[in-house]
């Protein structure tokens, strides 16, 4: 029964975090977690799992680029706790060497370099995406994809260069401005 308690206990706080936070948590291993604040100076955050389930907080790195703030663009107002209508708006690339963050407040992704031992994030670049309102990432074989809520192509892909730089190579309409 303590067990299925801690189980539970673990599984509110993960939703919570997620719920309060600008993204989803991301995990570089099963003792850390990832996510971002996606206040105006936004910030990613990197807690500990410890063995009874629960998260300490370890690390706060400042993304170099800015959150909404609490800036519904879906509802055209402010709310509270923060809400970036996203999914990966945080993401560990798989060899677990490099860490992505969205700033939807300036349109622009930060990369980060995580410690081998540690896997502490250590900003490496912040690039603009050339879109607006950058919410969710993807990652596979040194490009990364980047789709943004609106303007007139809402996925981008980049190439990851070995600073943390981003180079885009394309750029796609999803959804046509303007449909009915």
């Amino acid at each position: 029964m303590l067990k299925l308690r801690n189980f539970y206990a673990a599984a509110l706080t993960a939703i919570a975090l997620t719920a309060c936070s600008g993204g989803d948590l991301q995990s570089v291993n099963a003792d850390k977690l990832f996510t971002q604040t996606n206040e105006t100076d936004n910030a990613v955050l990197m807690f500990t799992r410890n063995r009874n389930g629960t998260l300490s907080q370890s690390v706060r790195v400042p993304t170099g680029g800015h959150g909404t703030n609490g800036v519904s663009y879906f509802m055209g107002g402010e709310v509270a706790p923060d809400s970036l209508a996203s999914n990966h708006s945080v993401i560990v690339a798989p060899d677990r060497n490099q860490l992505f963050v969205v700033n939807s407040g300036d349109a622009s992704v930060s990369v980060f370099a995580l410690d081998p031992a540690t896997h502490a994030p250590r900003l490496l670049r912040v690039s603009p995406t050339g879109g607006q309102l950058p919410t969710s990432l993807a990652y596979r074989s040194g490009v990364l994809y980047v789709t943004h809520q609106t303007g007139e192509q809402q996925l981008r892909a980049y190439r990851v260069e070995n600073d943390g730089r981003l180079t885009q190579i394309g750029a796609y309409t999803l959804v046509q401005a303007n449909a009915l």
